[in-house]
């Protein structure tokens, strides 16, 4: 007992320390517990803890004039099963039996708790989060239904006023907004770029009346704020951060537009200053007519991308200089959900509504590449048809269908349930880029067809956009041998019997 209190008391010190890096972080918050073994119980703490985070939403969208939301965002959702996880965990493995004895202890936890959000490592706080609401819920302290309540609130309201509302709402996601982040080649031939992409801005007007009038659809409802990253050779940045469309119109009429002269420019870099400010869940749109002169930094930003869940998009143009190579652009894009878009450069200003749904947040239906050679030729003897089909059901609000061919004599179309041919919206005159938005599709089975030429290949992406929130998370859990109880696990185990646990979210309507 002296030995764990000791240990235990010296790495909840170690974990207050600003010194230590994520990874460490992640080693010490387990290595804490592991040493104290106890019975499970099982406790519907989460509950309370999502009722009491629930409230604290709506009071502070009730305070700033805003509706309370019908249903969580995906991000709030995430930092649940973050908390459950751990409580899990706690179950399997330790024991409250210590913890009513020191007073210590908690302010040791509380303070880690607080050490890690201010340094941003808000999963690893919402993991000790977790271990400290098991334990105060199963200790003597909180015997009653009454008492566990009062310690949810207690710890929440402890949180909340040493960290301030931003950080607060920051930490377990409450209220998490949109960031539409646009980074921009700033260099000498962007400058008919740059001015559609204000037009684009200039005409991202409220979409709450097309997604079911869910307030936080409106672009100027203060639930969404702008990025803008500019990159050219050698130079990045500076990110500026702009919390109405206005002002970032006005930033955009100042921005200097000159230099450049060569192929490449510093591409991932600015992609790379924009995510390290891009809240979870919201999209990246860069604009350039170059190649990127440092690739070695492709491989940081994909993680980086991947880690926020945020897709990025390329509005490529072509480049009077010379061409680029877009496979790298190309890769990013797939391995984020995102897409590459070959335009002329006064093409860009039908791209306010492409823009302005994918900041509103879209799902994937289907998407791929199909390439000449793996279909049946078509009658005429000139090419070979693809034909895919995909299902749209009654909760989708706005369908997006994108088709990129490589080589531009490639044709396609669509066709609805009743088989009837849908208008594309926008088909580039040069690049044969095809765009449909088709607002209340009707449900069923649609067919995308295309004709490519020998050596051809064509990109599709479909997307839903809908006011209905579904998501799931989950994780594994896995027997432990000694004690025979289920603890989580990150990774399935080959070899190993494990449960899988699944938490879906749904629209409560």
């Amino acid at each position: 007992q002296w030995y764990q209190r000791r240990v235990r008391g010296y790495i909840a010190r170690m974990i207050s320390s600003s010194y230590l890096s994520f990874g460490v972080n992640m080693v010490l918050v387990l290595f804490v517990f592991v040493f104290v073994v106890g019975p499970a119980c099982s406790v519907d703490i989460l509950s309370m803890t999502r009722s009491r985070l629930e409230i604290a939403e709506r009071d502070y969208r009730s305070s700033i004039g805003r509706a309370s939301r019908r249903n969580p965002r995906t991000s709030f959702f995430k930092a649940l099963t973050d908390i459950e996880q751990s409580i899990k965990y706690a179950e399997a493995k330790f024991s409250p039996s210590s913890w009513d004895k020191s007073t210590k202890n908690r302010l040791e936890v509380r303070k880690s708790i607080i050490s890690a959000a201010r340094s941003g490592n808000y999963r690893i706080g919402r993991e000790i989060f977790g271990f400290y609401q098991y334990l105060e819920d199963r200790s003597s302290h909180s015997k009653s239904q009454h008492r566990s309540k009062r310690s949810t609130n207690d710890i929440i309201s402890y949180i909340k006023t040493k960290l301030g509302d931003k950080t607060f709402k920051e930490f377990f996601s409450i209220d998490s907004g949109t960031t539409l982040t646009f980074v921009l080649d700033t260099t000498g031939s962007m400058k008919e770029d740059i001015q559609q992409v204000r037009n684009i801005v200039r005409e991202l007007s409220s979409p709450a009346n097309e997604v079911d009038g869910d307030p936080d659809f409106d672009m100027g409802s203060g639930f969404y704020t702008f990025l803008l990253a500019p990159f050219k050779d050698p130079d990045y940045g500076p990110l500026e951060t702009y919390d109405d469309k206005g002002e970032l119109l006005s930033a955009l009429e100042e921005l200097s537009v000159d230099g450049g002269g060569d192929c490449n420019e510093m591409v991932m870099h600015g992609i790379s200053e924009g995510l390290h400010e891009t809240e979870a869940y919201s999209p990246v749109f860069v604009f350039t007519d170059a190649g990127s002169k440092d690739l070695e930094e492709k491989d940081s930003v994909m993680t980086l991308s991947q880690m926020l869940y945020s897709p990025l998009y390329f509005f490529l143009t072509p480049s009077p200089e010379c061409d680029k190579d877009t496979a790298d652009y190309e890769e990013l894009a797939r391995e984020t959900s995102g897409q590459v878009l070959s335009l002329e450069k006064e093409e860009l200003r039908n791209m306010s509504d492409f823009v302005r749904s994918a900041g509103v947040g879209r799902a994937d239906i289907i998407s791929g590449t199909e390439r000449s050679g793996s279909r049946r030729r078509d009658k005429r003897g000139t090419g070979e048809k693809h034909s895919i089909e995909f299902n749209v059901d009654d909760t989708v609000d706005t369908l997006v269908v994108t088709v990129n061919f490589r080589i531009p004599t490639g044709s396609s179309y669509l066709l609805n349930p009743d088989r009837d041919l849908v208008t594309p919206k926008f088909v580039s005159a040069t690049t044969n880029m095809l765009l449909y938005e088709i607002p209340k599709p009707r449900p069923g089975v649609w067919s995308l067809n295309a004709i490519t030429d020998i050596g051809d290949k064509f990109t599709y992406k479909v997307n839903s956009v809908s006011p209905t929130n579904i998501d799931f998370d989950f994780y594994f859990l896995v027997e432990k041998l000694s004690s025979g109880k289920l603890v989580p696990a990150k990774h399935a185990t080959p070899g190993r019997t494990m449960q899988l646990k699944l938490n879906v979210l749904e629209d409560q309507s």
